[in-house]
């Protein structure tokens, strides 16, 4: 028994002793002159933690050993100043105790732009200042994958079900391809149909805005931004594909793509044409932030409204929100170029589409009253069209490295028809008929917008001291032409008809919008830490509105114009802004502050009344932003933004139109400007080798003295609004989540948990009373997913609660527990198939004003077939909503108004398709 106990304590020993044995070795070297490196820093970490293990310097020659490290998995971190850092991982085990890195190149900071390199098995990222690069090569995905399925695939980069981007916690909006926009910069066309085998570089960054790229000055705008760069041997050549499918129901889908590379000019163009989910290459209309420009809006109806900045975009999505069975055709072509040395570059996009939508829709509308309860209960059926031609052009020419000049031009012309028919019916609490009505509405509209931009920027020899110049003009026009009949009958207590109210005009309308504006800025660098920005705008807009109601003469010819229903009106509005910021750079600190100051005089004719209108405004715009960076991967963010709010010239001076002839809105000219406040923070941290992110964003703003409806409805269910400044109450909103997530042990799985929080409090005046309405949301979350070549999966719980309640009636409320969750998995089975399905389950808790519970379960699913050596043609039989209980259908509260609408919309179909992925591209020398 001695004996036994003392050879199992010598082999324990000898293990143990064997395992305290493991060691490593190497040589550090200047990577481009092979120069040792002596007294170089290198550090044992241990992998799953980045605890220091052991610690050593290199010697004279630049060699260095460890020796007396346990089996395990390890990171080596090689630091030396001016140099960039170097990390890799490392297993030691039984088998391989001794691990010899032979020669460890260290790169400068000066020449590699602090990079610094992440190397393993089977990731391979680099940390290059801001920027994280994956290389493309070192993850597996399928054949003929796009660029989405190898996104899913990167560390810290999340893909959604739409094919929204997620990456380190913040949301991509741009996908670049090269270095540039790619359809207009849509990142979901560019993911979803670019081939991922063409990919040689990912890289994730956050992205400067324009004036920061130029200026040398950050001014701490930044928006996460993902640029593709191409495989050289990628760069030429034919690509696309071809799909076509059929199934029950007469649904049918087709869509093309073909793409034309010849390294810097790459020529495009894409089709899809389909009367399903598939319309259009999952193409979501981008809204292209404009240069700033003051926009008067001149709505269908007459109505005008005042904006400042922002853009027009394509059709898709404009009038479809999932209501109705839609009929697509979406087409566009893409070509840019760039020749001598790149100082001459072109982007050009032109885009057709034509739009047909059918459906019905019902509508319940609850308006909680102080004293009363009106119910107002709607079905529409409507007929839509619309065809768009577009073209966007940009050409950017750098005159020499300290000036350049870009040029931009947006052109389209739609033509729509609308057609819609409307029976209502409303009641009062004790469900008594107080009206009815039936309403036609057909209408053909024409518009065209011309827009141009021009940028000059010069640099002068002292850094940091720009010159930059914007001009920006624009045209709309509009001229519509239709029909509206209508007539609604008022009902006594007694249920008898006691008024009728009947329209019927023919409604000629013709508007034009002239919009101008010019904009200088100059930046100074006043010390290493310390700059400075001021800028000057002026903007001009003119505007022309036209509006004919016509009644019919004793022919039935609509002749007789109606003076109350329409309007000759002229419209300028001249805005001068002028503002400084101070900028404060210094290591990981960055410190913006500034203010904007405007000057805003509206000015309106009536040239038929011969009335003038004219309000002047002032504006202050401050705001404060700050960031300290504690490393390249860990971030804290905090900024304030104040506004002035001035009222809309709808507000002021509301054009009186009779298309709902149940709501009437006059205006107030006595409105004052309103303040918003709002503050926001924000905190990420990301570790690349193991993939561990923490992600918070908290978001709080108030309104001073905001600008409120206010709504006199009567007992027949008739109301008239107006607008007031609310001077006791200050309306706010908040909005925050929390998020973490990592990988689950060594596994290829990944895990997240997070909350979500939003609500806001706001105010409106009903029959002279203050109403409060809350709004609340608040739901945790829950993720599982993994992606790789052979099976992938993602899980996604979302249970909830959410409050909607208003001071009126407070026995009335929308509140109630949610749920939403998401499954999706796609696994490679035997013989070249395919299985995937997802499925989306929703479930809305029964209330005090929806006494039922509202729930869906969809199902989606497709199996595959796989054909050739490339697997390049493949039929599919695709299953929309198995279990058909895709249920057009939503709920809302706002105010004191609580609406449910039903609708028609796609439901379960079976769809039989063949899809070819095509590619040839040049050699690879």
């Amino acid at each position: 028994m001695k004996k036994l106990l003392t050879l199992l304590f010598l082999a324990l020993f000898c293990l143990f002793a064997n395992a305290q044995q493991a060691k490593i070795k190497g040589t550090i070297l200047d990577s481009a002159s092979n120069v040792n490196l002596k007294n170089a820093s290198i550090s044992i970490l241990q992998a799953k933690d980045s605890i220091l293990v052991k610690f050593t310097r290199a010697t004279e020659n630049g060699d260095f050993s460890i020796n007396n490290l346990k089996t395990g998995n390890y990171l080596m971190l090689v630091t030396y100043p001016d140099y960039a850092d170097y990390v890799e991982d490392f297993k030691l085990d039984e088998a391989n105790p001794t691990k010899d890195f032979g020669k460890v190149n260290l790169f400068l900071k000066s020449r590699l732009l602090q990079e610094v390199i992440f190397k393993g098995e089977a990731v391979q990222v680099r940390i290059k200042g801001d920027t994280t690069e994956f290389d493309a090569k070192t993850f597996k995905v399928q054949p003929n994958a796009k660029v989405e399925d190898l996104l899913k695939q990167l560390p810290g980069i999340t893909v959604d079900k739409d094919g929204k981007i997620t990456a380190q916690g913040e949301t991509v909006n741009r996908v670049l391809v090269d270095g540039e926009e790619f359809f207009g910069d849509d990142p979901t066309l560019v993911t979803k149909n670019l081939r991922s085998d063409m990919i040689d570089k990912v890289q994730l960054y956050d992205d400067k805005s324009e004036n920061a790229k130029f200026t040398g000055i950050d001014d701490g705008l930044k928006s996460k931004t993902i640029n593709l760069t191409l495989k050289e041997d990628k760069k030429k050549g034919i690509f696309g594909k071809l799909d076509a499918g059929y199934g029950d129901d007469d649904y049918y889908s087709t869509q093309g793509l073909i793409n034309i590379f010849n390294k810097k000019q790459k020529l495009s163009a894409y089709s899809t044409y389909g009367n399903t989910t598939r319309t259009g290459l999952d193409w979501q209309t981008s809204q292209k932030a404009g240069l700033g420009n003051s926009n008067i809006q001149i709505n269908d109806d007459g109505g005008i409204s005042v904006s400042y900045g922002g853009g027009n975009d394509a059709f898709s999505g404009e009038s479809f929100y999932g209501e109705g069975i839609p009929k697509i055709l979406n087409t566009g072509i893409h070509y840019e170029n760039k020749w001598k040395a790149d100082k001459h570059a072109l982007n050009l996009d032109y885009k057709y589409g034509s739009f047909d939508n059918m459906g019905f829709k019902n509508t319940i509308n609850q308006n909680n009253l102080p004293n009363n309860l009106l119910v107002n209960n709607t079905n529409n059926n409507f007929d839509n069209s619309l065809t768009q031609n577009k073209l966007n052009l940009s050409y950017d020419f750098k005159i020499d490295t300290s000036s350049n000049i870009k040029v931009t031009l947006e052109n389209y012309v739609r033509n729509k028809g609308n057609n819609s028919t409307t029976l209502s019916s409303g009641f009062s609490n004790n469900n008594v008929l107080i009206n009815d009505g039936l309403r036609n509405f057909n209408e053909d509209v024409k518009e065209n917008r011309l827009a141009t931009t021009l940028f000059y920027g010069k640099k002068f020899k002292k850094p940091g001291r720009t010159l930059t110049f914007r001009f920006n003009q624009s045209y709309d026009g509009s001229e519509s032409n239709g029909i509206l009949n209508s007539n609604i009958n008022f009902y006594d207590p007694n249920n008898q008809i006691d008024s009728v109210d009947v329209v019927n005009q023919l409604k000629d309308n013709h508007q034009e919008n002239e919009n101008y504006k010019t904009s200088l800025t100059l930046t100074e660098k006043l010390s290493k830490t310390l700059s400075l920005s001021s800028n000057y705008d002026f903007g001009l807009t003119k505007s022309y509105s036209k509006l004919n109601s016509l009644n019919q003469d004793g022919s039935g010819n609509y002749t007789q114009l109606d003076p109350l229903y329409s309007n000759n009106l002229d419209y300028k509005i001249t805005t001068q802004q002028g503002g400084l910021s101070l900028g404060y750079k210094k290591d990981k600190t960055n410190l913006t502050v500034g203010s904007k100051l405007a000057f805003a005089n509206i000015r309106q004719d009536n040239l038929i009344t011969s009335a003038i209108f004219e309000r002047d405004f002032v504006n202050f715009v401050p705001s404060a932003n700050f960031q300290y960076k504690f490393n390249k991967q860990k971030s804290f963010n905090f900024g304030y933004n104040g506004n002035t709010k001035q009222p809309s010239v709808n507000q002021l001076q509301p054009v009186l139109n009779n298309n709902d002839p149940l709501n009437i809105t006059l205006g107030n000219k006595d409105l004052d400007i309103a303040f918003s406040n709002r503050f926001n923070l924000s905190y990420n941290s990301y570790k690349v080798l193991t993939s561990t992110g923490f992600y918070m964003y908290a978001s709080y703003g108030f309104v001073s003295n905001e600008i409120v409806s206010n709504i006199s409805t009567s007992g027949s269910g008739f109301s008239t609004s107006t607008y007031q400044n609310l001077k006791d109450k200050k309306p706010n909103n908040f909005y925050a989540y929390i998020d973490y997530n990592s990988k689950i042990g060594k596994s290829k799985y990944q895990y997240g948990i997070g909350l979500n929080g939003n609500g806001n409090t706001y105010y409106n005046i009903s029959n002279n009373q203050l109403n409060q309405n809350k709004s609340y949301n608040f739901s945790p979350q829950i993720s599982i997913s993994k992606y790789s070549d052979k099976l992938s999966l993602s899980i996604n719980v979302v249970p909830g609660y959410q409050i909607n309640k208003s001071s009126l009636q407070t026995q009335r409320n929308a509140s109630g527990y949610t749920f939403n969750s998401y499954f999706y998995f796609d696994v490679k089975l035997p013989k070249k198939v395919h299985l995937n399905m997802d499925a989306n389950y929703e479930f809305q808790e029964a209330s005090s004003s929806f006494n039922t519970n509202f729930d869906k379960f969809i199902i989606n699913t497709t199996i595959s077939k796989s054909f050739l050596e490339k697997e390049n043609i493949k039929l599919s039989l695709s299953g929309n909503d198995l279990l058909n209980e895709n249920i057009g259908f939503t709920r809302s509260a706002y105010g004191n108004n609580i609406t449910q609408t039903s609708y028609n919309n796609i439901q379960r179909y079976f769809l039989l398709s063949l899809s070819w992925d095509f590619s040839k591209f040049g050699s690879k020398k």
